[in-house]
């Protein structure tokens, strides 16, 4: 007999310092795109001041500090302490209206990137769709049995229907059996398009290695929820 046993673990927690919380807690002004003003050393990399590239979140990291992961294209995806960055200034900018964010991030970053699995058809959203959505839920899956497990716990959150459900695949399962499973759940899911799931998988920076995880998040990027799911084989 194979049992699955759930982790749960909530991601956010409290920051020290006021100023980095502040960045965190404020992910409705994000900007998509930040810069370096002083030099960053990432490994065989080195980033001169002044470099950009897409911020993919906010996080918490060690003494009260926070990281930003963040997009620079061919020179990788880095984790950046925020300090080095422009980000306070550019979060003022953007909350004092002096600086235009025409639509959350992870709808300019994933709007085109993925259709919906209705029971019918593939459909892509219209940027107008997403208004009514609050954020995502990030499915990492290997088996059949891992997605329809975790699409059973997408679907006992009380705000489901605030939620996209994308669908990435650790293994090649076929859109068509993938839809039938997401038929018996009340979730509105969809997944990448087959040649994006590798590079976005990336991108995002979710770190599921090879595990079964459930990541959620709002439209800007914040995690706001992380579950871990173990399988506990038993023999009889």
């Amino acid at each position: 007999m194979k049992h699955i046993t759930i982790f749960f673990i909530f991601f956010y927690s409290f920051i020290g310092a006021v100023g980095a919380k502040s960045i965190v807690e404020k992910s409705a002004y994000w900007p998509y795109r930040v810069a370096l003003e002083t030099t960053y050393e990432g490994g065989a990399v080195s980033l001169e001041p002044r470099t950009t590239g897409v911020l993919v979140r906010a996080e918490p990291a060690d003494h009260g500090s926070v990281q930003l992961v963040i997009d620079f294209g061919r020179r990788g995806i880095h984790r950046v302490p925020a300090s080095l960055t422009d980000i306070d200034v550019r979060i003022e900018q953007i909350e004092s209206g002096a600086e235009a964010k025409p639509l959350p991030n992870y709808v300019q970053m994933l709007a085109n990137k993925f259709a919906l699995l209705l029971p019918e058809e593939n459909y892509k959203l219209k940027l107008k769709e997403f208004e009514k959505y609050s954020g995502y839920a990030f499915i990492y899956a290997d088996t059949l049995e891992s997605v329809e497990a975790l699409l059973d716990e997408v679907s006992l959150m009380p705000d489901r229907n605030d939620y996209i459900t994308l669908v990435l695949p650790q293994s090649n399962l076929e859109v068509e059996v993938l839809r039938q499973t997401i038929r018996k759940h009340s979730v509105m899911a969809g997944v990448f398009f087959t040649h994006l799931v590798v590079p976005y998988q990336i991108t995002l920076a979710h770190e599921v290695g090879t595990a079964d995880v459930l990541v959620v998040t709002n439209m800007e990027g914040l995690v706001i929820d992380r579950r871990d799911y173990a399988e506990a084989r038993q023999i009889d």
